[in-house]
């Protein structure tokens, strides 16, 4: 046999040998990684959240009880003080489904500039003055999402991104919801027209 057949043949195997044992320690090393991910809480997903009180309903924060005709809304929790919060809004800023309502905690010296960046969702922006309502119900994270259905809160999640929340959107419709022409003001069940705005009188 020829000494060189033999040789390559050999180098064949090792290099397939390598090749092996190359794969299988990538392997480890990325379920490794994987292991250190969920062990620091690094994976991007929402974090599940406490509230106080047996029932929640969409109402304790003020909205407005069209929620209670949705199957499945969020609500989404800004302050004016977060940063995260700010990329959250200015995602929004060009408008957002029907499902999506939002609650501000903000003092009277913030809240303007945080309406304006979510001025097109105006309809569904419940301003919370110095996070009262919130306080309420237990809620001190933001940003943070919480899934109604029917107009009762089923789920409460803290949020770090905006992929986090376009995540929990749901794809639903409110039954006969009447859309708000740009230019239009919304009209809120008193009558007011424009932001809600929660007092804690």
């Amino acid at each position: 046999m020829n000494p060189w057949i033999v040789v390559l043949a050999i180098g064949d195997l090792l290099l397939v040998v390598a090749v092996a044992v190359i794969g299988a320690a990538l392997v480890e090393v990325f379920r490794q990684l994987r292991e250190f991910r969920t062990t620091l809480a690094l994976d991007d997903l929402p974090l599940p959240l406490d509230l106080r009180g047996a029932k929640i309903l969409s109402t304790d924060f003020g909205l407005a009880s069209a929620m209670v005709s949705l199957p499945e809304a969020v609500i989404v929790v800004l302050s004016t003080k977060c940063a995260t919060c700010l990329a959250i809004a200015q995602s929004f800023a060009g408008g957002a489904p029907n499902s999506v309502w939002f609650v501000l905690q903000t003092t009277e010296d913030d809240a303007a500039s945080m309406r304006a960046v979510l001025n097109s969702c105006r309809e569904r922006l419940v301003v919370d003055r110095d996070g009262r309502m919130c306080e309420r119900v237990g809620l001190q994270v933001t940003p943070s999402v919480l899934t109604v259905r029917w107009g009762e809160v089923v789920r409460a999640q803290a949020v770090s991104s905006v992929r986090q929340v376009f995540s929990l959107v749901p794809v639903v419709s409110p039954i006969g919801a009447r859309t708000v022409s740009d230019g239009e003001d919304a009209v809120t069940e008193s009558g007011s027209r424009g932001f809600v705005e929660l007092r804690d009188d």
